[in-house]
């Protein structure tokens, strides 16, 4: 072809591209790359996953997964919360039960179940020296529950659990309140159950033996507080 009739067949192309649409763009040779709406995947991947609440702020992966956590550590919170206060009115049972075998408001060891022996017919029939084997597997039960309940709480954002519902703040402060009472408790059950294996204060001697039952009054009292306690921290976690 000659030289002027290829210049004339460009200049009629290049005249032509911008009037009719034509393209003189080079040729595809894959299929356009979809960037994916990363923000949107992540929102419907906690939407999903039940943690996306646009009250709570919580709305991405992060977040959700941080929930998530959180909100396992409430549920165990609660149910450790309820095994201590079964496991506590458990003990309570049991001791009940002792008082009545030593104590039994009687003015003396002698007319009580455990002092009339056989004929006194004793429940548990762990009387004096003799370990209170119920009440004690009870009162190990209870401070392990109780302990554990405490430790998870621990690690409870209270934070983010009051945004979701408010008793947990007053929980927060509640939580201590029942530990010290417990620890208060196991103090008082140690001196009770060992204080006839010294010659501080005898069972046989009346005076003696009105000032244990004091002790076995205020100890009873105190697990009424911790039953009482420990079931009003159940209700505010439910």
């Amino acid at each position: 072809m000659r030289p002027e009739v290829l210049m004339n067949s460009l200049f009629a192309l290049a005249l032509s591209t911008p009037i009719w649409g034509f393209s003189l763009q080079p040729p595809v040779l894959g299929a356009p790359v979809v960037v994916p709406d990363v923000a949107s995947q992540v929102r419907t991947v906690v939407v999903e996953e039940g943690y996306y609440d646009d009250d709570y702020g919580i709305d991405t992966a992060a977040e959700a997964s941080a929930e998530a956590r959180n909100l396992a550590l409430m549920d165990w919170t609660r149910a450790l919360n309820v095994t201590t206060t079964i496991a506590m009115a458990v003990t309570g049972a049991f001791g009940i039960i002792q008082f009545y075998d030593e104590y039994h408001f009687e003015s003396e060891y002698s007319a009580t179940p455990c002092g009339m022996g056989a004929q006194g017919d004793p429940v548990f029939d762990y009387c004096g020296d003799s370990t209170p084997v119920p009440h004690l597997i009870g009162a190990g039960v209870s401070a392990g529950a109780l302990i554990s309940t405490f430790i998870v709480s621990t690690q409870i954002d209270f934070d983010r659990a009051a945004r979701r519902d408010g008793d947990w703040r007053t929980y927060e402060t509640t939580r201590w309140i029942a530990l010290a009472l417990g620890i208060l408790q196991a103090g008082a059950g140690a001196f009770l159950a060992n204080i006839d294996r010294t010659d501080v204060l005898n069972y046989e001697d009346p005076d003696d033996f009105d000032i244990m039952q004091g002790f076995a009054v205020a100890h009873a009292a105190l697990g009424v507080a911790n039953v009482g306690m420990n079931l009003a921290n159940s209700i505010l976690l439910f």
